[in-house]
């Protein structure tokens, strides 16, 4: 019974002192009072004992009359006994009252009465008082939450040796005192002690002492082996994901089935997602839906929304549009704003339900609160264009400004016109011309046209080129106006050239091309064969150099053979997104140029062979693929690598996700 009550206080899913009631169903009353930890406490200065495992046997108090009255009456009848032992002052009698006033034995249940006795004990260092006291303060439990004096209260308590105070301590410490919580979380830890195991586990996996992957995975495998139900959910995804240890599947399958048979609803949803998985040896649709239903009756929202998208896309099973409104509906009202939004397109669309816009209009505000950047899109063209929200072009402007700055990039187009334009914010070419550059990223014609218009009109006739190239490639998809433009260039003999006005390094005083070799055994410095090419590629009026497209990419791509990195860079960026007017994209050159320094760790390259991937240019589109490189060069910094990263992790799954980061680890050569 009480390894029970150990394990019970220790899982921790909710206020502990909500286990009481469990607690006392299942032992004498004498036992529940030996298992609360009322031992012998001496009133003068106890000799320190080493740190225990095990609370102590009520052996002292056995002549304690209170306890004698529990004993023969039984915790209810005993109430008023007990009281008066209270009020003289008897320790173990607070303690006990405190208990019998918080579970409404013998009297009416008042936590807040309760924690009046348990302060009374705890003043007088009584320390099973001092701990529950402060789980009071720690859940809000009758008292104002208030986490100093939690902390307070635990410091006292854990005076006295016994690992569920230590652990309980180093719990409190761990925002704010991290080297003492790991300090105490270790010691009640290398006791075996499974919940320090796990917190101290976490520790590591988060970082808030030092990040070591490995030692995490080690005292989570611990806890999980001392069967504490929270490890089996996190050694899971961390055999799911291959942190601090090798992907492996089936150990996560079994680790996933071990915490959703505990009840863990997170756990069952997981599991459930993994049998839907066709890739997975165990796939089995019926069991997932099973899973997954159970995990939504525990009201674990991400499980209601899922399936509300399995009913919706007759995936698995025939497809049913009240069972799909319905569980979006409940998702919706758990504050998921993917459902959220799902439920807005169906009412706005009214193909499977009757057109509703002030509904969907009501889900897309909700979805928008949460931050979902479709919505915000959505939102935004409502309040500009005025449907069923008053115009309002202020609103329209922030809402676009969220959603792009999340990495929507339809939201790129319209939020460049508005800067453009001046509409619903002060007029800002620049920022205009960023977004027209981020919106070109599409393959949208609108876009590249947009984006040719925005540097024909910039009045800088350098960026001529750049003009006529993204309206040659609008144009060739069909964008009349783009057509009509370009036509108006070509009559004119506008955007051939472009006179390079970035200054080069300085050079030799010989401003021939030879000037840009150092020759030593016939072999050329790459740098300076990779600063003529770039001089040639459109021209250098400074250096006296004709542009000369041809030769100078040829220079560019022997320095990138010979190894330098700043070379194969620039060249795999110009190629793959074509911003160099006298060089066509080929995205062929780009893939194989950006491929070296990718693997070598440079972020700017991880994230171009990531989008490459992503959007399917020059190569198949694969999410997985695109995934493993944006992940690497968001863990550096990159935070549009990150958005995109963060996006592909919803719509992978579990299988899949698992592979990117398998394949994140192979591109580095781990």
């Amino acid at each position: 019974m009480t390894n029970f009550i150990r394990t019970a206080f220790a899982n921790r899913y909710s206020n502990p002192l909500e286990l009481f009631p469990i607690i006392l169903m299942g032992a004498s009353s004498l036992t529940v009072l030996a298992a609360l930890g009322i031992w012998a406490y001496q009133h003068n200065a106890q000799t320190k004992q080493s740190l225990q495992t095990s609370l102590p046997s009520v052996v002292q108090h056995k002549n304690n009359p209170c306890l004698k009255i529990i004993a023969k009456e039984g915790m209810e009848k005993s109430y008023r006994y007990c009281q008066v032992f209270a009020e003289t002052g008897d320790l173990d009698a607070e303690l006990i009252v405190g208990v019998q006033t918080y579970l409404g034995l013998g009297t009416k249940p008042n936590p807040e009465l309760a924690m009046a006795w348990f302060h009374k004990a705890a003043e007088q260092n009584h320390p099973q008082a001092q701990y529950l006291l402060s789980l009071g303060y720690e859940y809000g439990v009758g008292l104002t939450k208030n986490s100093d004096k939690a902390l307070h209260w635990a410091s006292e308590a854990a005076e006295y040796p016994y690992v569920v105070y230590t652990h309980h301590l180093g719990h409190l410490q761990r925002s704010r005192y991290p080297q003492k919580a790991h300090e105490n979380l270790m010691k009640a830890a290398q006791l075996h002690y499974a919940p320090s195991q796990y917190e101290l586990g976490l520790m590591f996996l988060k970082g808030e002492i030092k990040q070591d992957a490995n030692q995490g995975f080690y005292w989570i495998y611990q806890a999980a082996e001392h069967k504490y139900v929270p490890a089996y959910l996190e050694l899971a995804k961390l055999y799911q994901q291959g942190q601090g240890t090798v992907v492996d599947s089936e150990q996560a399958f079994q680790y996933y089935l071990k915490a959703a048979g505990e009840n863990v609803p997170e756990a069952q949803f997981r599991l459930g997602l993994y049998l839907l998985n066709e890739q997975a040896s165990e796939h089995d649709p019926q069991q997932a839906l099973n899973w997954l239903i159970r995990s939504a009756k525990n009201n674990y929202t991400p499980a209601k929304a899922k399936i509300g998208e399995i009913y919706f896309e007759g995936n698995y099973v025939e497809k049913d549009i009240q069972q799909a409104l319905a569980w979006w509906v409940s998702a919706a009202q758990d504050k998921d704003y993917g459902a959220s939004f799902h439920l807005g397109q169906i009412l706005e669309a009214g193909q499977v339900v009757p057109k509703d816009l002030s509904s969907a209009v009501h889900w897309y505000l909700q979805s928008a609160e949460g931050n979902h950047p479709k919505a915000q899109l959505k939102l935004a063209e409502f309040y500009y264009q005025g449907i069923e929200l008053a115009q309002d072009p202020i609103k329209a402007f922030i809402l676009y400004s969220q959603a792009a700055n999340q990495g929507e990039l339809e939201a790129s187009l319209p939020l460049a016109y508005l800067y453009d334009k001046g509409i619903g914010t002060n007029q800002d070419k620049e920022k205009a011309l960023y977004w027209y550059q981020r919106a070109a990223q599409q393959e949208n014609p609108d876009a590249w046209c947009a984006l040719g218009l925005a540097y024909l009109n910039s009045g800088d006739s350098t960026q001529l080129p750049l003009a006529k190239m993204w309206l040659s490639k609008a144009a060739n998809k069909g964008n009349l106006s783009a057509g009509d433009h370009l036509a108006m260039l070509t009559s004119q003999g506008l955007g051939e050239t472009e006179t390079e006005t970035e200054i080069l390094p300085p050079l030799a005083a010989d401003s021939t091309p030879r000037a840009f070799f150092k020759q030593s055994d016939d072999v050329s410095d790459p740098t300076a064969l990779f600063q003529l090419g770039r001089a040639m590629l459109n021209g250098n009026a400074i250096l006296n150099i004709a542009a000369n497209p041809q030769e100078g990419l040829s220079y560019m791509e022997t320095s990138a053979k010979e190894g330098l990195e700043m070379a194969a860079l620039y060249l795999g960026r110009i190629y793959m997104t074509g911003e160099e007017p006298n060089v066509s994209p080929n995205y062929g050159k780009a893939l194989n140029l950006l491929d070296k320094p990718a693997r070598k760790g440079h972020s700017e390259a991880q994230y171009y062979l990531g989008q490459m991937f992503y959007q399917g240019l020059g190569v198949t589109k694969n999410k997985v693929k695109a995934y493993a490189w944006l992940n690497l060069s968001a863990a550096q910094g990159n935070d549009h690598a990150g958005l995109i990263r963060n996006q592909l992790a919803i719509e992978l799954s579990p299988v899949d996700l698992e592979q990117a980061q398998k394949l994140s680890l192979q591109y580095m050569g781990a």
